[in-house]
């Protein structure tokens, strides 16, 4: 009875390892993506950073121009 309890514990054990390593595993797979989606969101804030300063400068020359 007392191994049988020792072996129903260690089964257990076993399991939570193994939950824990995959719960590891995840996560790094989901730091991973997200480090990549943080480097595309920061080139297209540049881009559309850029664009807007373009857009204003036009905007501003035409102004200009007209006046």
């Amino acid at each position: 009875m007392n191994d049988d309890f020792i072996q129903y514990f260690n089964q257990i054990s076993i399991k939570i390892g193994e939950v824990a390593d995959n719960t590891r595993s995840s996560f790094m797979n989901l730091e991973s993506q997200l480090e990549q989606i943080n480097g595309t969101l920061t080139y297209t804030n540049v881009i559309l950073t850029l664009l807007c300063l373009l857009f204003f400068v036009d905007i501003y020359l035409k102004w200009k121009r007209k006046r």
